[in-house]
């Protein structure tokens, strides 16, 4: 079991290598002085040789160095996705053994958040990873269509509600209680204005009857 918790151990910090190493230090940055910057910033990484920290970062897609980063940044994701999805077969499966341990509301239940956990792995991977790869292939193929990297780094704001929403929607207690509350913001005036109505159709059947009675 150690062996298996040292495996996406080992990828996140080799994935976070090649993160911090995939920004080249340019030959002739645009730079400011280096007193106004936080001292978090104070890393090779981020400075020239004259200790100024650039405020934008270009180098040549043709470049080995770059084209190894951006190969292992994809293998690095590739990976962490097998093994997300490794470990949800080996649970499932275990679950599967257990069934008889297990009321059928827990199994119910565990079933749930294990597909709410899969759709939370997934969430980035279409709202973050895909379209940085987006990017970077126009980048690389120098297709150039105006607004494309506005539109698509839009998606990156999507990351914080998908998250929530999938709890929301695929566990059935959290459904129903959204629900449940959405309608009883709806079914509260419906039912006002009919009890409303019923009130005045009830006076008016009443006068109607004094009426009658007072003729005959």
């Amino acid at each position: 079991m150690l062996r298996i918790l040292l495996i996406p151990i080992v990828l996140a910090a080799w994935y976070a290598t090649s993160l911090s190493g995939s920004v080249l230090k340019p030959d002739q940055p645009v730079s400011r002085s280096y007193s106004d910057c936080l001292s978090l910033l104070d890393n090779n990484i981020w400075l020239d040789a004259d200790r100024r920290i650039s405020l934008c970062f270009y180098t040549d897609e043709h470049n080995v160095l770059l084209q190894f980063y951006m190969v292992s940044t994809i293998i690095g994701d590739i990976l962490i996705y097998m093994i997300v999805a490794g470990f949800a077969v080996c649970i499932n499966r275990k679950l599967n053994e257990q069934t008889y341990r297990l009321t059928e509301r827990t199994a119910k239940m565990q079933r749930q958040l294990n597909i709410v956990l899969a759709v939370q792995a997934l969430v980035p991977l279409f709202v973050a990873i895909i379209p940085c790869g987006a990017i970077v292939i126009l980048w690389f193929y120098k297709i150039n269509i105006p607004g494309a990297g506005v539109i698509i780094s839009m998606a990156f704001s999507w990351i914080p509600v998908m998250s929530p929403l999938s709890t929301i929607f695929l566990v059935t207690s959290y459904r129903r209680k959204v629900l449940k509350f959405l309608m009883k913001s709806r079914i509260e005036p419906l039912s006002k204005s009919l009890t409303g109505t019923s009130a005045a159709q009830r006076a008016s059947g009443t006068a109607e009857i004094y009426t009658a009675t007072n003729i005959a």
